[in-house]
């Protein structure tokens, strides 16, 4: 393609490479060159060292005037030991100035989405960077896969064909997975995805995407009535004589056996909580009792603790929506694995007390929600939380000093 539209070739940029070496070689009375050996990685450009193939030339000429093979150690191949280290690197927080107290303040009163307080929850500093200094990640283009458009498309799906059932009992059969493969490659085909997707990406995804939400209605059960799609809700969080709001879209809301279920399409990788999280009640007392002047507890260590335990609290704050929404009594939530198999995963099971539940729901749901968001409004510094997250972190030089 390069050879079509007359652009440099790799060939040309190496013969450009060479002709600038061998000139500055040329002019010079003494030349020195350096190069690693040994060394597979380096922090320093993190990447495998091998010897130049123009040194390699330059010592073969010398080699044939000699008419003997150059050893390494004697002249003119001399080592030298020196041992290069890079720079320490540690990560800096941001200190909650007067105008970022202000701003969290009209974040605050504009209400808390899920979504930020996941973000708070993983890494204060992303949030600050992202809602306080509102920074925006650098825009490029996207030469592969598009995880989000996949997803908002596969939303949008479920969302149509649940539509004519809103406030209805489904049943099994109801709806076809012919029916809604189709509809799905309908949507794939409508949408923007077929010139943006790589012709390989675009006809794998057509017919995984197909496969999977098939699979999805095969786990579906038997009767469920619909009582809500994509539906916007507000809620409050009541923490130490001080209200703060929520907001969130849910996916969808059912109605089985008598008590409502939340349910949330992901498209992506699922973290779960730990599994006796709910149970440790020393985890729940050192909770409720923290406050921003606590001596005996320590914020941050408690919140990166939660953060451990629980690294979303997206279906939390799901199941305070709903409740304060008093669509009727609520009983769990759940993630739709749909980049599986469909399976409903969870957050509370089945097989947990009822009487834990009850606590769950009413009493220490509210207190996670209530410390994240008085720990995000009280801090004073955002301080960074080094961990997988941060290798897609649109933010991660503005940490690392």
């Amino acid at each position: 393609l390069r050879l079509l539209l007359g652009l440099p070739d790799a060939r040309r940029r190496e013969r450009t490479a060479a002709h600038t070496l061998y000139r500055l070689m040329a002019g010079a009375a003494e030349v020195t060159l350096f190069w690693q050996e040994g060394i597979q990685r380096s922090s320093l450009f993190d990447g495998k060292k091998v010897r130049s193939r123009f040194v390699d030339e330059l010592i073969w000429e010398e080699e044939k005037q000699r008419k003997a093979l150059l050893v390494s150690g004697q002249p003119p191949l001399t080592v030298t030991p020196c041992p290069v280290r890079p720079m320490p690197r540690e990560r800096r927080g941001l200190l909650q100035t007067p105008p970022l107290r202000q701003r969290m303040k009209t974040v605050l009163e504009a209400g808390l989405s899920p979504t930020r307080l996941d973000t708070y929850l993983t890494c204060p500093l992303r949030f600050a960077f992202a809602y306080l200094c509102r920074l925006h990640p650098l825009e490029e283009v996207n030469e592969g896969d598009d995880p989000a458009a996949v997803g908002q498309l596969i939303h949008q799906v479920l969302q149509e064909t649940y539509a004519p059932y809103l406030d209805r009992t489904v049943h099994v059969g109801d709806i076809s997975p012919d029916q809604l493969g189709a509809r799905f490659v309908a949507a794939l085909e409508a949408s923007p995805l077929r010139h943006q997707l790589p012709p390989d990406s675009y006809f794998m995804l057509e017919l995984a995407g197909s496969l999977r939400l098939r699979r999805y209605l095969e786990r579906q059960p038997e009767t469920m009535h619909i009582v809500a799609l994509e539906r916007c809700l507000r809620a409050h969080v009541d923490r130490r004589e001080r209200t703060y709001v929520l907001r969130g879209t849910l996916d969808r809301i059912d109605r089985r056996k008598g008590a409502l279920h939340v349910l949330d399409y992901k498209t992506g990788g699922i973290v779960r909580p730990k599994a006796t999280i709910w149970e440790d009640t020393d985890f729940w007392q050192r909770m409720e009792l923290w406050t921003p002047r606590s001596a005996t507890c320590n914020g941050a260590e408690l919140l990166a603790e939660t953060a451990e335990h629980l690294p979303s609290v997206q279906l939390p704050c799901y199941l305070l929506l709903c409740s304060q929404a008093k669509l009727g009594p609520v009983r769990d939530a759940a993630w739709v694995h749909l980049r599986e198999n469909g399976e409903e995963i969870f957050l509370l099971g089945e097989d947990m007390e009822e009487m834990l539940r009850d606590a769950v729901l009413s009493i220490r749901i509210p207190a996670l929600l209530g410390f994240i968001i008085q720990h995000m409004e009280t801090t004073e510094e955002f301080s960074p939380r080094a961990g997988q997250h941060c290798g897609w972190c649109p933010y991660t030089t503005l940490c690392l000093q």
